[in-house]
């Protein structure tokens, strides 16, 4: 039993700095190792869709923030979908370390809330039937005027006939 015990003490006393030294190469290799190529562009932090409420035909500006993170001038193709389905494509070509905003422009002529996405941003537009019929006080004052203005004149021309 004893010599269990001093074999299982002396196995910690080798695993564990082997452990140690070990964790020690993964992490300096980790951080020491070539920082690998990216594709050299993002889509920025928002996609803008202005007004987010339309009513039929009424046209939607969609825009987007094209990043370029490469070290060089790069030219990219900006793909709109609309429900999953390609709207509209922009080539685009931006400068090392630079950002540019692309902008589309879009109408429905069917109610209903459309999804909008280019790269991983996305977001949302709805299409209604549109604002409801508002009485124009100034058109409806205007007639009644002129009803009056129009009755007063036959009134008056009746009254001169008589007598």
């Amino acid at each position: 039993m004893m010599l269990e015990n001093m074999r299982l003490k002396n196995d910690y006393r080798v695993v564990l700095p082997i452990t140690l030294a070990i964790a020690v190469i993964v992490v300096l290799l980790f951080f020491l190792s070539p920082v690998r190529a990216d594709d050299g562009y993002g889509y920025g932090n928002a996609l803008s869709i202005s007004p987010a409420e339309v009513t039929f035909g009424e046209e939607v500006t969609v825009s987007v923030t094209l990043v370029n993170t490469a070290e060089v001038e790069e030219t990219y193709e900006v793909v709109l979908k609309i429900d999953g389905e390609v709207e509209a494509t922009k080539e685009i070509s931006i400068g090392a370390g630079s950002s540019q905003t692309v902008t589309f422009t879009t109408s429905r002529d069917v109610a209903g809330t459309y999804t909008v996405s280019a790269g991983e941003q996305s977001g949302s537009f709805v299409v209604g039937e549109g604002a409801p019929w508002v009485l124009n006080w100034w058109i409806i004052g205007g007639v009644i005027a002129a009803v009056v203005a129009a009755a007063t004149v036959i009134w008056l021309s009746l009254i001169r006939k008589v007598e």
